[in-house]
């Protein structure tokens, strides 16, 4: 192999790199645009979220829904229920909390699907203790569970 050849390489290689980092300055500039995109959406969803339950009372849906996943690892709750939710199921609750609204034509989120979306939610996940396998046990219990935690 020749010096040419070596250097011709060497222009072939410095010239991809500077291709990939052409590439990475755009993915990097598409990533700050779709956090600050993030960024409002999250604003916008917690404004929509502090609403106000058919009481008058301010209703902030992260907060309640993140109550009722940790009430399903309480000890309260611990001598019926084996094994809980977990954290990230309170995204599907409020997410699906969202869905019942909008589709109900609101823009804001009642108790009342929060409580409908996590008991449909953690029917999925939560297993009771004793081998209790009817269905009808679990939805007293997370009636129950949910009707217990505050707001």
């Amino acid at each position: 192999m020749s010096y040419r050849d070596d250097r011709d390489a060497l222009l072939a290689r410095l010239n991809a790199l500077e291709l990939e980092v052409k590439r990475v300055d755009q993915l990097e500039q598409r990533v700050r645009e779709l956090e600050a995109a993030n960024r409002e959406l999250v604003v916008r969803n917690r404004a929509l979220d502090f609403q106000r339950d058919a009481a008058g009372i301010p209703l902030d849906v992260d907060a309640y829904v993140a109550r009722i996943v940790d009430a399903t690892r309480s000890p309260a709750f611990a001598d019926r229920i084996l094994s809980g939710a977990l954290p990230i199921d309170e995204l599907r609750i409020a997410e699906a909390a969202r869905t019942r609204a909008a589709g109900a034509g609101r823009g804001s989120v009642t108790r009342e699907d929060v409580q409908l979306a996590a008991r449909a939610v953690l029917a999925d996940r939560v297993l009771l203790r004793d081998g209790v396998a009817w269905r009808g046990a679990l939805d007293d219990l997370l009636r129950e569970l949910v009707e217990r935690v505050p707001m």
